[in-house]
């Protein structure tokens, strides 16, 4: 997570998964966000999957990600 202005947090993975891909906004969304958060999904890097949140994470808050398979 971005810990300065909470405005994106990756999800890393140990295999390169997002080859020519980067950049690219995903639609529809790879995961499930509960309690619910609007945003989009988008390849950072080919391992980093970046999501950002409309109007940034807020504080003090947990949420549950759920990766579709």
């Amino acid at each position: 997570m971005d810990g300065d202005s909470r405005e994106y947090f990756d999800v890393l993975f140990d295999k390169p998964l997002g080859q020519g891909r980067i950049g690219e906004v995903l639609d529809p969304a790879p995961a499930k966000i509960e309690p619910a958060l609007g945003g989009s999904w988008k390849w950072q890097t080919t391992n980093a999957l970046r999501f950002q949140p409309s109007g940034g994470l807020p504080v003090a808050s947990e949420y549950k990600v759920s990766l579709d398979s």
